[in-house]
């Protein structure tokens, strides 16, 4: 208690004899704080903040807590280590929200492999009519998909290491962002690579990058509402070869976007193309409360991606798959499709899915409950990030099923949702990508509304 009181005594003084001279003789070693705080969390916390003053006047902070001039050496990584002191009005995410991420839609193809790639593109693809008819369907969030390649170059670096963000690509997504939370629609910050040359794998180099992307994109968006802005660590982590790995690099991604926004809301994942199977493995974060944990899913991939063309080169060979499937009907509808592969794939879905767990509601619920039993195990809130039909060859009947199924299924276990996607192949859009480049009206499809129960 003397400890905390002196420090309590050299902070008044601070303010009258300077900043800098009370870092210095708060430095481990130097002063009687040492003695009892030598590697105290909250200890360097506090020598970290008063270090960003201290910048103010002109001085630099070194590791061991020591004033002393600027370095004149290259940029170091950012620090992995996670904040000791949070927000105590925020030691869990607050309930309004997570009410908010209660409905939401993903508005890919606008900052992430974009329809129209123009500045005047992206800022025509959403307008404030559009989010109206949003609020009154019911949505009250976004999830924005963001390539972390457009806003920077992998290179670019401050001063300070962190990432030179692009500022007109940076002030466009901000603008975007805007145009929602002006109207109490909230925004996920989705950090989504796909054609990020410096994000391919995830790797030490990767990883290094990513967390110098987010020292920058957090602190840029630390001025927005935090009850309106969440940011997304990543999008579908995958292709680690040490499970533990992805739990590691998660951690010291968070702390940095903690670091940056102490008061906003994180969304963590597991790897595994952030999946059910890869959330079962994710360590939660425990010295920080202010975090929703996010899965997506698409069971079965056989019948939600039929006919797509990118990912498992089977998809693109089946056509006409029903949900919900039995066996014998996925063997009979096997047996029409022209594409030999088409046939080896659905029937491998035949034997291997119909047999021991038909495509229906009840599969879903003990798929989804798996995720909401390790939710309650850890008491963190949980949240579908994505899920989705591929419209073009599914059957228009079996896609609303399923959407209403898996709809329903989330809310009975009380996990909030944003339905993949709102204008692209799985659109919300009855004319999806046409809808928002001009060629056709912005009308919602009636089917998938009443499947995500927005309306009748």
């Amino acid at each position: 208690m003397a400890t905390r009181s002196r420090l309590v005594a050299h902070t008044q003084v601070a303010r009258l004899r300077g900043i800098p001279a009370l870092i210095a003789r708060c430095a481990p070693g130097r002063a009687v704080l040492s003695t009892a705080w030598p590697t105290h969390a909250r200890f360097k916390a506090l020598v970290a903040r008063l270090a960003a003053i201290a910048a103010l006047f002109g001085a630099a902070i070194g590791p061991a807590g020591v004033v002393a001039a600027r370095s004149t050496e290259p940029p170091a990584a950012p620090s992995t280590e996670h904040p000791a002191e949070l927000p105590t009005d925020l030691l869990s995410v607050p309930a309004t929200r997570l009410a908010r991420l209660a409905i939401g839609v993903n508005m890919s193809h606008w900052f992430w492999i974009p329809h129209d790639d123009s500045d005047r593109g992206r800022e025509q693809f959403i307008r404030a009519e559009d989010v109206e008819a949003l609020k009154a369907a019911g949505f009250r969030h976004i999830r924005l998909p963001v390539e972390p390649g457009w806003l920077w170059d992998g290179a670019t670096l401050h001063e300070d290491g962190t990432a030179a963000l692009d500022d007109d690509r940076l002030a466009a997504l901000r603008r975007g962002v805007d145009v929602f939370t002006a109207r109490e629609v909230a925004a996920v910050i989705d950090v989504h690579p796909a054609r990020t040359e410096w994000f391919n794998q995830i790797d030490d180099a990767s990883i290094e990058r990513l967390d110098r992307l987010w020292a920058s994109l957090a602190k840029a968006l630390a001025d927005s509402d935090p009850d309106l802005v969440v940011l997304e660590i990543l999008n579908e982590p995958h292709g680690l070869r040490d499970p533990a790995a992805w739990n590691r690099c998660q951690r010291r991604l968070a702390a940095t976007v903690r670091r940056a926004a102490p008061r906003h809301t994180i969304i963590c994942t597991g790897d595994m193309h952030g999946g059910i199977d890869g959330l079962l493995r994710c360590e939660p974060i425990t010295q920080d409360r202010n975090i929703v944990y996010s899965f997506h899913f698409y069971d079965p991939h056989n019948f939600t991606h039929q006919g797509a063309t990118w990912g498992f080169d089977g998809w693109r060979h089946l056509r006409d798959v029903p949900y919900p499937a039995t066996r014998e009907e996925l063997e009979r509808v096997a047996d029409g499709l022209e594409s030999p592969r088409g046939r080896e794939v659905l029937r491998w879905s035949a034997a291997h899915e119909g047999a021991s767990s038909p495509w229906n509601a009840e599969a879903i619920d003990r798929r989804i409950a798996t995720a909401a039993a390790w939710s309650k195990e850890h008491d963190v809130p949980l949240y579908c990030g994505e899920f989705g039909v591929y419209r073009r060859f599914a059957p228009a009947e079996s896609r609303e099923r399923w959407l209403r199924d898996v709809v329903t299924t989330l809310e009975r276990h009380g996990i909030g949702w944003s339905m993949w996607d709102y204008a692209g192949g799985f659109s919300l859009l009855a004319d999806g990508p046409a809808a928002v480049t001009g060629r056709a009206e912005r009308e919602f499809d009636p089917a998938t509304i009443r499947a995500l129960n927005r309306g009748e």
